[in-house]
């Protein structure tokens, strides 16, 4: 069943992305993201622990029993089991959002960055695995959705 649910109004507009894992919802915000324990039914405000890089989140996944939150472009990310305590992810995260396979591969996409990475080491490497032949595509959206790749083909 499908219930309403509202964000505190202190969170602001420009909602970005909602992911759920260990039984709590996320939703990025301009500046933080809120949680909930409760499937919605209340919420509460959080800093991710990052200041002055910006004021817009482009990627949170759940990977591996974490929350996974990047910037743009990969420039910084932070990584969560509860949504409240973060820690950095390594340099080497690309920006965007990340599933992984039940084997252990991830995979990840960014709206700006035309190609799709795959990291078979937990996150630690990433290698391009796919480049767009044009640059118009916006593939993250869908790939967010629906949370897997069934197939590349050239």
């Amino acid at each position: 069943t499908w219930k309403h649910s509202r964000l505190p109004e202190e969170a602001g507009g420009g909602q970005e992305v909602i992911a759920y894992g260990n039984g709590v919802f996320l939703c990025s915000l301009k500046e933080r993201l809120a949680r909930s324990e409760d499937g919605g039914q209340t919420w509460t405000l959080h800093d991710p622990g990052l200041k002055g890089w910006g004021k817009s989140w482009r990627g949170l996944s759940f990977v591996n029993g974490e929350f996974w939150l990047t910037a743009q472009k990969g420039s910084h990310g932070r990584r969560s089991k509860d949504g409240i305590t973060w820690e950095d992810l390594p340099k080497t995260t690309p920006g965007g959002r990340f599933v992984a396979s039940p084997g252990g591969t991830i995979v990840n996409v960014e709206r700006r960055r035309y190609d799709i990475k795959r990291s078979a080491d937990g996150g630690s490497t990433w290698q391009s695995v796919f480049t767009a032949p044009k640059e118009d595509v916006s593939w993250d959206t869908a790939f967010a959705v629906w949370g897997n790749v069934n197939a590349v083909k050239k």
